[in-house]
Formats: structure tokens, C-alpha cells, sequence
């Protein structure tokens, strides 16, 4: 790659270099990309003109971007790190950024769709391994509570004041659930005893029976129909790539009519899928 000091030229006069730094709040990265040079030539410019860099948290605090913590957006985020999700906190705790992996990159799609209807950014989609990919959003100063809800003493714990609704169950079996006709509905769960124990004492209370098995829980037959009904009354459309964890006739049903969908969603009881 070429040497930073061999692009210099390509930089404008150090009073526009500074105004767009500190005025602008540019960083070194973007100012690079922008002329085109590496971000090596910036900042060879910088020490020519004796240019003081912004520390570690002055560039975290312009980094940091913010959002609004609705009820919905908890929701959202609680069933995503429920499953596979996870917080990371930027290097001084200011802010956080959220990120996930999945085998699907059209579950990632729709992931970043969700985002972006609660005004959040996500870098671009990227293979992660051979088989999987990875998605993360920008740092957020408002993820440090979620940060700070999920990861007691740094280790990822389900938080005692964790309540289930349809949107928080639809993303937590979308990650970790399956079905397959004609057996048990579960959905595996990487946290302890005490943590499963939990969930399933709120399935309870709202009405789906369960039972813990090592690793997750199992719903019994005779909720599976109301467990289904309770996740698609969050409104959240099924992705592409996770409808075969519906029933089909449910998928079908949603697809091609309608009315039958929403006498399903509005019918108590019934018969199990």
C-alpha cells in the first residue's frame, strides 16, 4: 500500500483540513476517504502543521450516535439477545454497538430493515465465516443500557425484570426456535437454570405451557397452536428464509387468505398445529 506522505498533494490547505476536523466533525478515516489518500497522509499533514489529535473520548463522544429508547425498540432488542445478539461496549463505555451473525444473509436484510425503521445504522453486511454473516450497527450511546441490562459483571445473564410479549418471543424463536410438524415446538437457550427457569415461569403466566429441557424449553402440544398465534400477533413479518419454522398451512394461510389468517389470529383455543 502506499506511504501516506506520497498522497499529501492530494489533501486541501490545512485551514479547510481543520474546519472540516473540528468543525465539521469529520474523522481522519472520513477525510481520508473523501480525498481519496490514506489515513496515514492525514495525519502526517496534521504533525506537520503541530495539529493535536482528539483523544480516545472526544473521538468516542462525536462517534457516539443517539436514539430514542421506545418501549417497541426494547422489545426488539430484548428477543434479539434473548437468541444469538450481543452488545459491545466501545473502549471507554461511552457507547455500544449491537451485532449478529446468522447463516441467512436475508434474515440479516431483513434485520437491518427493522433498524432502520427505529432510525438505526447498520454497516454493511459481511461473510463472517464460511457459512454465516455478520451484521453490526453504529455505536449508539443508548445501547450502553442494554449493555448494562443483559451483561451483569460483564457476562450475558437474562434480566430479572425481562417480561415476554409477542415481539420478544417472534424474535427469540426466529434465532434459537424450531418446529417440525407433528413434534414439539422448543427453543434452545445458552443461558443457566435459573435463566430458563425464569422464561418458562413467564410463558406461564401468559398462558403457553412449556417444560425445561436442557438445553431450552419445550412447549407441550396443547399450547403450540396459541404459542404461534401469540408470536404473529406482533405484526412482524416472517422472513424469507425462517418460514419453514411456521406450520405451513399458518404460512400459507398468511400468504393467500387473508381472512382465514385473522380469524386465526383472533381465535382463543382451537386445535394444535
Amino acid at each position: 500500500m502506499p506511504q501516506g506522505n506520497e498522497y499529501n498533494h492530494k489533501l486541501p490547505d490545512i485551514n479547510i483540513l481543520k474546519t472540516l476536523y473540528f468543525g465539521d466533525k469529520m474523522s481522519a478515516e472520513e477525510i481520508a476517504r473523501k480525498y481519496n489518500v490514506t489515513k496515514g497522509a492525514v495525519f502526517i499533514k496534521f504533525r506537520r502543521y503541530n495539529i493535536q489529535r482528539r483523544s480516545l473520548e472526544e473521538a468516542q463522544s462525536i462517534k457516539a450516535n443517539y436514539i430514542k429508547l421506545t418501549l417497541p425498540l426494547i422489545h426488539f432488542m430484548d428477543g434479539l439477545l434473548l437468541g444469538d445478539g450481543s452488545v459491545t461496549l466501545a473502549p471507554r463505555g461511552k457507547s455500544a454497538t449491537y451485532s449478529h451473525t446468522d447463516k441467512h444473509k436475508e434474515y440479516l436484510r431483513w434485520l437491518r430493515d427493522k433498524f432502520e425503521n427505529y432510525r438505526i445504522e447498520c454497516a454493511n453486511i459481511r461473510g463472517h465465516t464460511n457459512d454465516t454473516y455478520a451484521i453490526r450497527t453504529k455505536h449508539y450511546r443508548d445501547f450502553v443500557y442494554f449493555r448494562q441490562r443483559w451483561y451483569p459483571n460483564n457476562k450475558k445473564k437474562i434480566p430479572p425484570t425481562l417480561e415476554l410479549n409477542p415481539t420478544v418471543l417472534f424474535n427469540w424463536f426466529i434465532g434459537d426456535g424450531s418446529y417440525i410438524k407433528g413434534n414439539k415446538v422448543f427453543i434452545a437457550t445458552q443461558f443457566d437454570v435459573e435463566g430458563r427457569t425464569r422464561i418458562a415461569r413467564n410463558l406461564e403466566k401468559i398462558g403457553i405451557d412449556n417444560s425445561i429441557y436442557n438445553p431450552g424449553i419445550y412447549i407441550k402440544a396443547d399450547s403450540r397452536t396459541e404459542f404461534f398465534r401469540y408470536i404473529l400477533s406482533s405484526g412482524l413479518e416472517i422472513p424469507t428464509s425462517y418460514q419453514y419454522k411456521f406450520p405451513r398451512d399458518l404460512i400459507y394461510a398468511r400468504k393467500f387468505h387473508h381472512d382465514i389468517y385473522t380469524n386465526f389470529l383472533n381465535t382463543n383455543g382451537g386445535k394444535s398445529c
